[in-house]
């Protein structure tokens, strides 16, 4: 599939975008023009929900939230020059997705970040893949809620929807997809996954292979900046942008902090709010025993070549859910 660049579709008088934030404790759309200025902005709480199958267990409902993405859109558009709007992009939290068939449907909700059923997963991963070789290889520290979690999970406990899905989507392209109709992960996002190759800046057949995970239900990944389809006339009518208007893969939200906060490379950032994250761009990058004691997690820049090298604690997210379920042994 021939993805396109947005800079080379922008339009002269368009100069305004149009921001989804799904964050674990607010949704939000924002309007932003080509100096970073904010126009219009529009927010509302985010939660949890318990799992309608295991009530214990904490999922996202991702119709509830972009029910709340539209009503934040609607209100944002209301207060812009419609005509000026040169693009959409979607950013959320790493790691969390779920299952969909081929006709776009989910067939599990999306198991949050803050869920403490891969806790037992995490401590035992060795029985699949050595802690050693696959931090080696994806550089991203063991946390109990990373998507290879997830992955096995369902392939030990819900195997059937493994075997009848087409795509494992990132949260942020479901609701791309709810905008587009087009199924597509991005490069930042699998980079948090934990099932990545830091060489390859891809899936990786070998951890994917030692945890019995089709490669193929991921799909082509679109780097940040990509053009991954445009809003459908279904989703013009809910969130009142235009229909024909560009999606753009931005993804991670970490990765799009750093990225907009001009830094250079080698040069630290600190991004707060649900988490601290202490980051910093870097063109190499180590992923041996040192790093792992250490404490520093690898993951992937939203432009090639480069990698966001850095350490992460818990913030304002302990007040919404035990901290003993955020990390892995």
């Amino acid at each position: 599939m021939g993805y396109q660049i947005l800079k080379n579709q922008i339009m002269p008088k368009a100069d305004i975008i149009i921001v989804f934030d799904c964050g674990a404790t607010n949704v939000r759309a924002v309007a932003i023009n080509a100096n970073g200025e904010i126009l219009a902005s529009e927010s509302y709480q985010n939660n949890t929900k318990p799992d309608p199958l295991y009530p214990s267990y904490r999922i996202w409902d991702v119709n509830e939230i972009w029910e709340k993405m539209c009503r934040a859109s609607h209100k944002v558009i209301k207060e812009i020059d419609k005509e000026r709007i040169a693009g959409v992009t979607v950013t959320t939290f790493g790691v969390d997705g779920t299952l969909f068939d081929k006709s776009g449907r989910m067939l599990y909700p999306v198991i949050s970040w803050q869920c403490e059923r891969t806790n037992s997963i995490m401590a035992n991963i060795g029985k699949y893949i050595p802690m050693d070789e696959l931090y080696s290889e994806c550089g991203v520290l063991p946390f109990t809620f990373n998507t290879i979690n997830k992955l096995i999970w369902f392939r030990e406990q819900k195997p059937e929807l493994v075997e009848k899905s087409d795509r494992f989507l990132f949260m942020p392209s479901i609701f791309s997809l709810f905008l587009t109709g087009e199924m597509i992960n991005d490069t930042t996002m699998a980079g948090t996954s934990m099932v990545t190759s830091l060489e390859k800046r891809d899936f990786s057949e070998n951890i994917l292979n030692k945890i019995s995970f089709p490669s193929d239900k991921f799909g082509d990944i679109a780097e940040a900046g990509t053009i991954t389809g445009r809003i459908s006339k279904k989703a013009a009518l809910e969130t009142a942008i235009p229909d024909g208007i560009p999606v753009v893969a931005t993804g991670h939200d970490t990765q799009f902090a750093v990225f907009g906060s001009g830094a250079e490379i080698n040069q630290p950032v600190l991004s707060s709010g649900t988490w601290e994250i202490l980051m910093v761009r870097s063109e190499k990058f180590r992923s041996g025993r040192k790093q792992f004691d250490l404490g520093i997690t690898t993951e992937l820049d939203t432009r090639p070549n480069l990698y966001n090298i850095g350490n992460q604690w818990i913030a304002s997210g302990i007040l919404s859910g035990p901290e003993k379920s955020l990390h892995g042994s």
